[in-house]
């Protein structure tokens, strides 16, 4: 039986959703060109060569990020004319030059692209593993995630501490995620059965009270907002799906699906497409002939079943982490405990 228990949740803009549509996965993105500038002999920069298209210097500051332009469908690229991004999530993603690692070790390491080097961002001196991190998009200088049993953090990487810490849940938390178009609104995924929304806003004293609650009979390994942030997914141990929708989150669907694997496996996490249509989860591969290869499901939450399942004979392992391209529309990639990685694509 799978309970739910909630309060009112500030709601938010619904006619602000992304678009899928906007993608244009029928032309590989063209790497820029970029001209070197020259020097004068007295160490001033002279202007470097501007292409036709280049704006004109009173169109600068229109510019976000100094390459993305705010457009009809999306965000447009003035370097990458094949790539409009739908959001400001994926605007971001396509322009950032940082990868932030975490891991059971305890280290949160932040990698620079461009510069070639992994700077240490947080550690501690006994042994406690980081269980989850999230960072927001509109705030590159904060990073959250879940470390020891149910504590939560947020780390400013400016000034190099801890600014705020609550316990949320009563064992680790698996998952963090923030709403695309309410930044306030978080959820958590716990391995104490449950799955919370939060209030940002709201959570200054040290025990917040969650926004709503969906008790899973079993572990919850992940609660996703869907792209237009209007739905949260719940993956758990107890073979459903939950599917939460409306003003507040307030109507609940749950969908079965078989998660229940080997404890010392990579548990199973359901991501969400390019909008609220469909999720994508791994599957265990339970029966015989082409029932026992194993993939990926895909559940329609129309539907409320999976609708198409993406097989191949080179997987020979559960699929157990899978991320959806945030500018190729139909390009997923899945990987495994054994160190694989499969990508799945239209073409």
């Amino acid at each position: 039986m799978t309970k739910r228990r909630f309060d009112k949740v500030e709601h938010f803009d619904k006619d602000s959703g992304s678009d899928s549509s906007c993608f244009s996965s029928d032309s590989d993105p063209e790497e820029a060109e970029e001209s070197e500038e020259e020097v004068s002999e007295e160490g001033d920069e002279s202007p470097a060569d501007v292409d036709d298209d280049e704006p004109p210097e009173e169109e600068e500051e229109h510019y976000i990020l100094g390459c993305m332009i705010k457009c009809q469908p999306g965000y447009e690229c003035r370097y990458c004319p094949f790539i409009t991004c739908p959001n400001e999530r994926t605007m971001r993603a396509h322009v950032s030059s940082r990868v932030i690692t975490s891991s059971y070790d305890g280290l949160i390491r932040l990698m620079d692209v461009e510069k070639m080097v992994f700077d240490l961002v947080y550690s501690r001196d006994e042994y406690e593993p980081i269980h989850s991190l999230f960072q927001r998009p509109n705030d590159e200088q904060s990073l959250y995630f879940g470390a020891r049993e149910g504590m939560f953090n947020v780390w400013d990487l400016r000034a190099g501490k801890s600014v705020f810490n609550w316990e949320l849940h009563k064992y680790r938390i698996h998952t963090i995620d923030l709403n695309p178009q309410n930044p306030h609104l978080m959820a958590t995924s716990s391995q104490d059965r449950t799955a919370c929304l939060w209030d940002l806003r709201t959570m200054g004293a040290k025990k917040p009270k969650a926004l709503a609650t969906v008790d899973h009979a079993k572990a919850v390994y992940s609660a996703y907002f869907s792209p237009s942030g209007l739905s949260l997914a719940t993956t758990s141990r107890d073979n459903y799906i939950g599917v939460l929708n409306g003003a507040n989150f307030e109507d609940t669907s749950m969908i079965y699906h078989s998660s229940c694997i080997n404890f010392y496996l990579p548990l199973l996490q359901g991501v969400w497409g390019w909008d609220d249509s469909n999720i994508f989860v791994g599957n265990v591969a339970k029966g015989i002939g082409v029932s026992q290869t194993k993939g990926i499901d895909v559940i329609s939450t129309k539907l409320k079943r999976t609708v198409k399942k993406l097989q191949s004979p080179l997987v020979k392992d559960v699929i157990s982490r899978l991320h959806c391209h945030p500018l190729n529309v139909g390009m997923l990639a899945g990987s495994t405990a054994g160190g694989h990685v499969y990508v799945w694509t239209t073409k």
